[in-house]
């Protein structure tokens, strides 16, 4: 048997050996683009991309879906940011400035989502989360609750997208609004 040799040598080859250049991989392998705004059209992009190249642009699921303060909670979208939360709980008269104003914290929910980041009072994003909706690589939306399936929320959580691409979150407020505080007690005792 001949040495295997890690140099790299060339264009790069394709599967039966022949050489390829960039603009031909590109021509023979088309990307297409498309945005969603809204669960179905996400559970859609997801399916296509099965079957053929596709960037999918979510920027647009950045909306608060629902915000119930009589059942304590809200849902967003995961791309909203937690500047845009803030101002609309505000707005219902419940307190989440400090929890946005987090120097680490990522700007979106799906970010946050995604790795599980600590917020304003250092206790990371899954303390708050109380349910989930994702939609799987083969185009099934799922949901994952603390009251329900609870071990496959935490699995989701801090995924970093293994799972599927995050479609909303449901958070807590008054857990919300206790990290708030927190935070905020923490600053003044300093």
């Amino acid at each position: 048997m001949s040495p295997v040799s890690h140099k790299k040598e060339g264009p790069c080859k394709t599967a039966i050996g022949a050489a390829a250049r960039p603009a031909e991989i590109s021509a023979a392998y088309p990307i297409s683009a498309v945005r969603v705004r809204f669960a179905p059209e996400l559970c859609g992009a997801l399916q296509q991309a099965a079957r053929k190249r596709l960037s999918v642009d979510a920027t647009e699921l950045d909306r608060i879906l629902d915000l119930d303060p009589a059942s304590g909670l809200v849902e967003v979208q995961a791309s909203a940011s937690w500047g845009a939360l803030a101002a609309r709980l505000r707005e219902a008269g419940c307190q989440a400035d400090a929890f946005a104003a987090a120097e680490d914290l990522p700007p979106t929910m799906g970010e946050s989502a995604a790795v599980n980041a600590p917020g304003a009072d250092g206790q990371p994003i899954a303390a708050h989360v109380e349910a989930l909706t994702f939609v799987t690589a083969d185009g099934d939306l799922r949901r994952a609750a603390r009251h329900g399936n609870r071990e496959f929320l935490q699995l989701v959580l801090g995924d970093h997208g293994a799972f599927g691409m995050l479609y909303s979150l449901t958070l807590r407020l008054s857990s919300l609004a206790r990290s708030a505080r927190d935070a905020e007690q923490s600053v003044e005792q300093d």
